[in-house]
């Protein structure tokens, strides 16, 4: 005959053992219980964009300023390449339509060149340092916040690192995984 696991609640008893759906997790607040998935649980546990500043100093701002103005610059790169490039399919279409002589067209084209020429190494060096500076302040963001974990492991007593669950070894593991995805946003 099987073994029957002994219930402490009377038999009449209309209250069952809630069950999770897989996959779900409870919390507990003072008075009430509610269900909420993981994908939630991330969502609320992320912060917005301007988290991704939280880890700024004082020493970081110059490369922050710096960023956005190279970013503005490179992103003026497109129009000012389309203007170029504008102008000088006026000018040969102008050609075309027997509007310019060969020697005005030439020249026109002449001087749209050597301005496109001169934009694309304008635009090397503001793409250039667009990337860098950003490169530069993700990897200050990247220090500060190891630094900041850091001190903060440093502070610890013992017993909380035996205390945790799956060790401290996970937990190292998680921590460089969003130490590294602080620098991937820059």
């Amino acid at each position: 005959m099987p073994s029957k696991k002994k219930d402490d609640r009377s038999p009449g008893s209309t209250h069952r053992k809630r069950e999770e759906p897989h996959g779900r997790r409870s919390t507990h607040s003072k008075d009430k219980r509610k269900s909420v998935t993981e994908s939630e649980l991330e969502e609320k546990s992320n912060g917005g964009w301007l988290a991704l500043f939280y880890f700024t100093t004082k020493k970081h701002r110059p490369f922050a300023i710096l960023g956005v103005i190279m970013s503005i610059m490179a992103g003026l790169l497109a129009p000012a390449e389309a203007y170029i490039l504008g102008q000088l399919f006026e000018s040969l279409a102008g050609f075309g339509a027997g509007t310019l002589t060969k020697d005005k067209m030439m020249a026109d084209v002449q001087k749209w060149c050597i301005y496109l020429v001169v934009l694309g190494a304008l635009g090397w060096f503001l793409v250039g340092s667009f990337f860098m500076i950003w490169l530069i302040f993700g990897e200050l963001q990247c220090r500060s916040a190891r630094d900041r974990l850091f001190n903060g492991l440093m502070k610890r007593e013992m017993e909380w690192y035996d205390k945790r669950k799956n060790g401290i070894g996970a937990l190292m593991i998680r921590v460089q995984m969003w130490v590294c995805r602080i620098l991937t946003c820059f």
